[in-house]
């Protein structure tokens, strides 16, 4: 029988099959274990609690061998070798974890154990996700409620009342090639629609300004587009009487005039008073008519204004109209003089026949709120977003459509301010 002595220099025979009986080696493979695609990898730890009572048994051979107390010396071994244990572990989980991430493996799930007093507990594996503490919760409700709170007090506050755009728009087709201002330059058009005059969001001030600011880019002709009396009944606290705003649109200036057309708004209050304002102050009021203007070049432009599509309310959303499109197409008689269309709402654009080079609409306040990626909601058109703001053009001819300057229904306004539409023409 041989002696402890000459066990030590033996290894201890080894339960992992395929590999010799050696000096204690550690305990990793020789290449890394690569897990099969969609497989759920999870290595059990008692191969490392084997190897951990291997360890024990040679630790406490040399013990002896050295002559020291037992009791102690086992006790110290077994602390060493449960360390060594978990640390075997944690590193053969994050060879398999590094190998997988390195041959983008999707469905690696990495086992994961923990070390308790009692030894190795498995946790299921998973993918660590972060939970929302309540403080983060709370932080992220209250920026929300902060962000929401100031984009709302700007549409409802700022942008209807105290911005003020100007949006420029360059047209040209054959008949308005020819069309020059005194100057020499193209002809320039101001578009003013939908004033809805009422305190606080439309009052004496802002159209003193807005006519200001219009005649102070000197168009060649300025042509109002309708809705003059207020649009809003619950949120307003005084109307602006027509004696007043009629006054004040007095002061537009432009070379060629300043011709006018009635709203919708102006009908369903009193088309016929609201029309008497108008021309009392020098201004006329185009229903269904088409006038020519002289140029100072020598070219002639006719003027037409259609009659409201929405004049008369007939009750459950229906309404007739007092527009003639036939009608007022009659009384242009040639056809190579180019022809500007005023219409209120521009739902008629379809029907505009092609000797109509230009047509010019409001109604719609290009539907006053204007999202991102998604465009205004809502739009009182039939057409939806198709004729709700800008600049359009279709096989029948163009039109440009004005954001408006006031607010109807609600006083909010949201990416699409106020503005003063410029046309160059020529």
């Amino acid at each position: 029988m041989r002696s402890n002595d000459e066990c030590l220099g033996e290894s201890l025979p080894s339960r992992r099959p395929g590999i010799r009986n050696q000096q204690h080696q550690p305990c990793l493979p020789a290449r890394p274990i690569v897990p099969r695609v969609g497989a759920k990898v999870v290595t059990s730890p008692k191969r490392f609690t084997r190897e951990t009572q291997r360890d024990n048994h040679l630790n406490i051979a040399r013990m002896r061998r050295d002559s020291c107390s037992l009791p102690l010396l086992a006790w110290q071994c077994r602390i060493q070798n449960q360390q060594l244990a978990r640390d075997r572990w944690h590193s053969r989980t994050r060879e398999l974890n590094f190998h997988a991430i390195t041959h983008q493996i999707p469905t690696w799930p990495p086992a994961i154990f923990e070390h308790r007093a009692i030894g190795f507990i498995h946790r299921p594996p998973g993918p660590c996700v972060q939970l929302i503490t309540r403080r983060s919760l709370l932080k992220t409700l209250a920026g929300g409620a902060l962000i929401a709170g100031a984009l709302g007090s700007y549409a409802f506050a700022v942008e209807p009342r105290f911005r003020l755009a100007v949006s420029r728009y360059r047209v040209t087709t054959a008949r308005l090639k020819g069309l020059k201002s005194a100057g020499g330059g193209p002809l320039r058009v101001a578009v003013l629609a939908d004033f809805h005059a009422c305190e606080p969001w439309m009052p004496m001030s802002r159209i003193n300004h807005i006519v200001a600011t219009t005649n102070a880019m000197k168009p060649d002709l300025t042509v109002l587009l309708g809705d003059y009396v207020a649009g809003l009944k619950r949120f307003r606290s005084a109307i602006v009487p027509m004696r007043q705003w009629s006054s004040a649109l007095a002061d537009l200036e432009a070379p060629l005039g300043v011709h006018a057309i009635l709203g919708n708004h102006d009908w369903w209050v009193d088309g016929p008073i609201v029309r008497e304002h108008l021309e009392r102050v020098g201004i006329p009021v185009l229903e269904n008519r088409a006038i020519q203007l002289g140029l100072p070049s020598g070219k002639r432009l006719w003027l037409a204004g259609l009659g409201d599509q929405l004049a008369i309310p007939l009750g459950r959303g229906r309404f007739r109209g007092v527009d003639d499109l036939a009608g007022t197409m009659e009384q242009i008689k040639d056809e190579h003089n180019p022809v500007i269309m005023l219409a209120h709402e521009p739902d008629i654009f379809p029907k505009m026949p092609s000797r109509v080079d230009l047509t010019l609409s409001g109604h719609t306040h290009g539907g006053q709120v204007r999202l991102p990626l998604m465009g205004p909601p809502i739009v009182p058109s039939r057409y939806g977003q198709r004729y709700a703001h800008g600049h359009v053009s279709e096989d029948n001819g163009q039109m440009i459509v004005s954001g408006g300057l006031g607010c109807s229904m609600l006083p909010v306004r949201f990416g699409v301010p106020p503005e003063i539409v410029m046309i160059e023409m020529g």
